[in-house]
């Protein structure tokens, strides 16, 4: 994400601790086998906003201030979840020169090469923290469970005969959804008579 010797520079120019406590913090880290920037993250030595707002400063890119935001949905499907989650990566906006994102590693190129090509749009990065992007993830969820209850209102009178049971099955697959947790909701809000 951020070379060591930077991530200092970015620690000693902000004054965040003193000369001899980043060096028994470098040793730490090297001795966890851990880059700097890691390491203070997951000993909580710097909070995770300040953190964030580090790299942000760094990389030059403006913060996504996304707490308690609903995304649009037709916005936020355009990273599928399995990508948002495992890259920390999620559409937030659009704007006429491309999609805001934001992601809490800007130098993960991969990964923003390969939404630009998926997605035949530039990408307009901003730095969110892991937090903002968990918040975010669970709006899928509720997306997702907002169109199973329309759904099931429209089909509670109705039989499900087994390719459109099939179909949904095929869907929730698709989407990453869990099996046990597909059939829990579907076969509990639709009652199924055989």
């Amino acid at each position: 994400m951020i070379d060591d010797k930077k991530f200092k520079d970015v620690l000693i120019e902000n004054d965040l601790f003193d000369k001899e406590k980043l060096e028994k913090i470098i040793k730490a880290a090297k001795k966890e086998k851990s880059s700097l920037f890691n390491y203070i993250k997951s000993e909580k030595l710097i909070s995770e906003d300040v953190l964030y707002n580090l790299l942000s400063s760094y990389f030059n890119l403006p913060m996504a201030e996304l707490k308690n935001e609903t995304i649009r949905k037709d916005i936020l499907f355009l990273i599928p979840e399995p990508i948002a989650q495992t890259h920390e990566i999620i559409a937030f906006d659009q704007a006429a020169n491309g999609i805001k994102v934001a992601t809490t590693d800007p130098s993960d190129l991969q990964t923003i090469e390969f939404l630009k090509k998926k997605l035949g749009r530039d990408l307009i990065l901003h730095i969110t923290t892991p937090k903002t992007i968990q918040e975010i993830i669970k709006q899928y969820h509720q997306s997702l469970e907002a169109e199973f209850e329309d759904i099931s209102k429209e089909k509670k009178s109705e039989k499900f005969d087994g390719k459109e049971l099939k179909e949904l099955h095929r869907i929730s697959l698709l989407l990453g959804w869990p099996i046990l947790c597909w059939n829990m909701l579907f076969l509990k809000k639709l009652q199924i008579s055989t």
